[in-house]
């Protein structure tokens, strides 16, 4: 610690170099800077109403609205309007009368042309720039381990409920559903469909001729069907006759759901390939 004085009330008081190095004038307390710095203003206030303010420019009418303003000696040549509107409205009026400078002109005519359309492909170029692979590669190792922000923090009822609707497809909110695929399958239409087809190969596994837990698959796929009839809501799913047809389900095991259907999902790949 260095004992130094105050610049304000001059009392003595201790100081770390650090802190006399980094300022010009040093204080005791917050108070004695505040204080300091109020008369320092007055200062510069009284300075500036002694010493006058000297004009080297002259009064003249604008153009567009005839109002009188004060121009500086630096923009005689240069302004002619009193504001911003007034200079806008001259533009338009000079337009109107001699045409746009840049009419006719091309790049290999005009070299104002030319450095306008390059700097302007500069930037569109610039905005649409990517980053290359280890950049990116580096972007996600600083970013492994990072909670989100948003986690942990429950939504609103309101944004549940349009996220809602629009996971459903309705056109208004009626009450909170899964997903298009679990609906179908919880629906009572669906366990119908189930019920049926386990009734009809007699609770036996069609291919191994075991019984068990058993599966309803469809035959022509349960994905495709939905695809291509372009089913967006469960009103759509219950219309469609394909989906609920008899002829087109046969029951399995699981074990065999699993080795004879392909589109049952990457999840399963290892335990197919383990049977």
């Amino acid at each position: 610690m260095v004992k130094i004085n105050c610049t304000n009330c001059k009392k003595v008081c201790n100081k770390f170099p650090s802190n006399i190095k980094r300022s010009i004038n040093n204080f005791c307390s917050k108070k004695c800077n505040m204080v300091f710095q109020m008369k320092d203003k007055e200062r510069i206030n009284k300075m500036k109403k002694e010493r006058p303010l000297t004009k080297n420019g002259k009064n003249i009418n604008c153009k567009v609205c005839k109002k009188e303003f004060y121009i500086s000696k630096s923009r005689f040549n240069i302004k002619t309007c009193c504001s911003k509107n007034c200079s806008n409205i001259n533009l338009k009026q000079w337009i109107k009368k001699n045409g746009a400078w840049n009419k006719g002109f091309t790049k290999k005519t005009d070299k104002r042309v030319k450095k306008y359309t390059n700097k302007r492909n500069k930037i569109i170029l610039d905005r649409g720039y990517t980053n290359s692979k280890e950049t990116r590669k580096k972007i996600s190792d600083g970013l492994k381990g990072r909670v989100g922000a948003n986690k942990g923090i429950r939504l609103s009822l309101s944004t549940r409920m349009k996220i809602s609707v629009t996971q459903s497809g309705d056109k208004e909110f009626i009450a909170f559903k899964n997903k298009l695929v679990k609906r179908i399958r919880m629906n009572n239409k669906y366990l119908e469909w189930r019920s049926n087809i386990f009734k009809r190969d007699n609770y036996h596994c069609q291919h191994c001729g075991e019984k068990g837990y058993l599966e309803a698959h469809h035959i022509y796929p349960f994905s495709k069907i939905i695809s291509e009839f372009r089913i967006i809501n469960l009103d759509q799913a219950l219309d469609c006759k394909i989906l609920w047809d008899i002829g087109n389900g046969i029951t399995y095991c699981r074990p065999c759901h699993i080795l004879l259907d392909k589109n049952i999902g990457v999840g399963l790949q290892q335990a197919r390939s383990n049977l």
